[in-house]
């Protein structure tokens, strides 16, 4: 199977290293890696395009994996479905609820598949989890998420410090745990959203918010910042339910606290596996013997629930 990496800069390179732990057992090879910037690609012996105009007269892949900025992604995804390559998208899958019709639009047209990087859905506890949750016993979620991103991260790469580029944070730092929540509990709806700009004065959008969601058997609220001094200090998501308490911390979702009647124990995956988890779940899709572990449908539900919290943005 051909594979092609779209944007090689943090994250498309981590895409790259699960692409070289996978390769030989899944007998893939890579035939481009799309980057404008060079320096991004020194040091790393790979065939080198500039667009993906330039990839696809030379080699249609039969996988094309898109680590772009985030208001590239659906115009990217739709090329590359057009073209008849799969694609497997970072997160966010678009910013407005339409671009993504679109992306799932030509998916469906084309029969190609559409997968979304929601790795933390790998996590062995966060499945566990799951199986609680849809018991309906739980009665109450509190997601606090305390992040810090300087200004310098924003200087770096200017498109992250505009809501029309990068979204906000719930789409770039936050989109994995309300796609959780999503996963966790289906349709979610909007009940309060507010939101400030206290600290960060690089960005047009908020660096801190409280939302409140509602499901038929479960309140949930999200009180999270990109403004917390000097660093990231953390990540919680406290599961209340009527047998007892389950706390999930770390940004990867790495550790769990189990109280009451419950007993949930697992050896918690690294982000790089999480990684490798995606891309073989994709390999064995298009080969037909798996499932989509997030199908273009869900993920352009998550992108419709981050929309509807952001209707209530007022900055």
């Amino acid at each position: 199977m051909d594979i092609a990496i779209v944007g090689f800069g943090h994250i498309g390179k981590r895409h790259y290293k699960a692409f070289e732990r996978l390769k030989e057992k899944h007998g893939l090879r890579l035939v481009g890696i799309v980057e404008p910037n060079e320096d991004n690609i020194k040091g790393f012996d790979v065939s080198h395009y500039r667009s993906l105009d330039e990839l696809y007269k030379a080699h249609v892949p039969d996988m094309t994996i898109i680590a772009t900025p985030h208001f590239l992604h659906p115009q990217q995804a739709i090329y590359c479905l057009e073209h008849g390559s799969h694609v497997i998208c970072e997160k966010p899958m678009a910013l407005h609820k339409a671009e993504a019709e679109q992306m799932l639009d030509m998916a469906l047209r084309k029969h190609r598949h559409l997968f979304l990087v929601q790795q933390l859905r790998f996590q062995p506890h966060l499945q566990k989890l799951r199986t609680i949750v849809k018991s309906k016993d739980v009665f109450h979620v509190g997601v606090n998420l305390y992040w810090n991103r300087n200004t310098n991260y924003f200087t770096e790469k200017r498109w992250r410090a505009k809501a029309r580029y990068s979204g906000g944070p719930l789409y770039t730092q936050f989109s994995h745990f309300i796609d959780l929540l999503f996963w966790m509990f289906g349709s979610l709806s909007v009940e309060f959203a507010s939101f400030s700009r206290i600290i960060n004065a690089a960005i047009d959008y908020e660096d801190t918010g409280v939302v409140t969601l509602s499901h038929e058997s479960a309140t949930i609220s999200i009180d999270y910042t990109i403004s917390a001094q000097p660093q990231n200090v953390s990540s919680t998501v406290t599961i209340l339910s009527r047998k007892g308490t389950v706390i999930i911390s770390g940004q990867y979702c790495e550790n769990i606290s189990a109280f009451g009647e419950y007993n949930i124990t697992s050896e918690p995956l690294e982000p790089l596996v999480l990684h490798e988890k995606v891309l073989a779940n994709a390999i064995d899709v298009v080969r037909g013997s798996g499932e989509p572990a997030t199908n273009a449908l869900e993920g352009l539900k998550v992108v419709e629930l981050i929309e509807n919290i952001y209707a209530h943005r007022n900055l």
